[in-house]
């Protein structure tokens, strides 16, 4: 009897190992599949550099670096190089607050005012006593203020009460601008006034609190609000488009986008939101990930996370100048990835990384949001190629004309004619076209609306229907302008 227990113990035992092993090999040959496609990434994108981090099982199983820290000195990232998470802050600030909340020292559904002495919002036409924590936590408190430009690393910092005030480096300043609690608008100032407020309950410097109450309980040695030379000297250099460096700019905004961290960093963060931790508990972590509103881009809000994936998926993007990031992970199978760059060009290879991450790790919650981007962007590729060829035919034919007209000395000091109208009516509209394309498909566009130059265009943050309505737009523009030329060649 003994002896037949004794074999079924190591036949089960057996199994388990082969099992485990078959299961080990493949993750393996999973991260060395994500690791190969990123560096092709790189190349693709023109990104200078990416650190990653993937969680499997409730745990980090895997941390790679790629590319230059900085394009000057051809530094390559190393696993402990430092990041600017961007708006990733926001998330780890959720849970200053969730702490506070937790503590009995804050309420979620009290007004803010309850709690401000130092600053207060600008008196509008609208309740401030609306504008409450859970509010502004969602970005549904009808505040304004989206994002900040960032100062130049040699300039000394405002204060908190400063930078609401419109310290801002020309993004503005905090205003109650709707009525909270009827839509979600995101704003950046509403963490920056929760930075403020934690100030206020606590004593502390935000960034202290930060570090003593969330950051080194949860083990991430790495990061910080204000970080220090020390982290400063492992912190990688932003890069734009073409590879060029530009400063690191800085955020007096702390609690909105300042969080400099690594990619392991933020993998334990997203670890510590799948278990237990000694930050926060399970309720208040369920009650932090739970869907509040749609935000109308494809995904929910929740306390401090976009929810994806019909709730299961939680997370958060980051973009800073230079800086494009994200956080995700699924707790109902403790699973993750954090993805980090350090270039403008960096949205393409994140966007990427995470579609890869959902077919290859068999994660399944990002498959339609891929295909529509898929879909969209080849859509845009597609006009954006079409228009380019159709422009520059047009604009080389008229130009040989010009130098046909030039070369034979032909000189017409007579009014213009019928044809010669269609000419600048053609011309009009192809300039049309151009400032359109360049409006809408580049981030020209937002740099015009918003006085920030980011990376991403209207276009890529657009709802579907104001997309097809620009590409209308812009298929008018080109109609017109070859109607115009059949209608001259008929008359010639």
């Amino acid at each position: 009897m003994k002896m037949r227990n004794s074999f079924i113990t190591m036949f089960c035992a057996a199994i388990w190992v082969a099992v485990t092993s078959s299961v080990s090999l493949a993750n393996t040959e999973r991260t060395a599949g994500l690791d190969s496609f990123i560096q092709q990434q790189l190349s693709a994108h023109e990104v200078a550099g990416a650190s990653i981090a993937v969680v499997q099982e409730g745990a980090v199983t895997h941390e790679a670096a790629f590319g230059t820290a900085s394009a000057d000195t051809t530094t390559p990232v190393a696993k402990d190089t430092v990041f600017q998470a961007a708006s990733i802050s926001k998330a780890v600030t959720a849970w200053g607050v969730m702490r506070l909340v937790q503590e009995g020292r804050l309420e979620l559904d009290a007004p803010i005012s309850k709690y401000l002495t130092r600053w207060n919002l600008p008196i509008s036409q609208f309740d401030e006593n609306e504008v409450t924590i859970r509010r502004v936590l969602s970005h549904t408190a009808g505040l304004s203020l989206p994002s900040y430009v960032g100062f130049d690393p040699g300039k000394p910092l405002p204060t908190f009460e400063a930078s609401l005030s419109g310290g801002t480096a020309g993004s503005g300043s905090l205003e109650l601008a709707a009525k909270p609690n009827e839509q979600w608008a995101y704003s950046g100032g509403g963490y920056t006034l929760l930075g403020l407020i934690i100030e206020e309950v606590t004593g502390q410097t935000f960034a202290d609190y930060m570090v003593e109450k969330i950051l080194l309980p949860l083990g991430m040695t790495s990061s910080s609000y204000f970080p220090t030379d020390a982290l400063l000297s492992r912190t990688a250099q932003a890069h734009d488009f073409h590879l060029n460096t530009i400063p690191n700019y800085r955020l007096a905004a702390q609690g909105a986008g300042s969080l400099h961290t690594t990619a392991g960093d933020l993998a334990r963060f997203a670890v510590a939101n799948m278990n237990d931790n000694p930050v926060l508990n399970r309720e208040t972590l369920r009650e932090m990930h739970a869907p509040i509103i749609d935000t109308g881009f494809g995904s929910e809000m929740s306390l401090g996370f976009f929810v994806e994936g019909n709730g299961q998926l939680i997370g958060h993007s980051g973009s800073n100048r230079g800086w494009k990031t994200r956080i995700q992970f699924w707790p109902a199978s403790n699973v993750g990835l954090v993805v980090l760059t350090n270039s403008e060009s960096g949205e393409a290879l994140v966007s990427g990384t995470f579609c890869y991450w959902n077919d290859v790790f068999e994660i399944g919650l990002l498959t339609e949001t891929c295909a529509t981007q898929k879909e969209q962007q080849g859509r845009l590729e597609a006009v954006g190629w079409l228009t380019t060829i159709l422009i520059t035919s047009i604009a080389l034919a008229l130009a040989l004309r010009l130098l046909s007209n030039v070369l034979l000395k032909k000189r017409r000091l007579a009014p213009p004619t019928a044809t010669e109208w269609r000419s600048w009516a053609i011309g009009l509209l192809l300039l049309l076209a151009i400032g359109h394309s360049l409006f809408l498909y580049t981030g020209l566009g937002v740099w015009a609306v918003a006085g920030i130059p980011w990376g991403f265009s209207i276009t890529d943050h657009a709802p579907a229907p104001i997309q097809y309505a620009f590409h209308a737009l812009l298929g008018l523009y080109t109609l017109s302008a070859v109607s115009l030329l059949m209608r001259r060649a008929n008359n010639q």
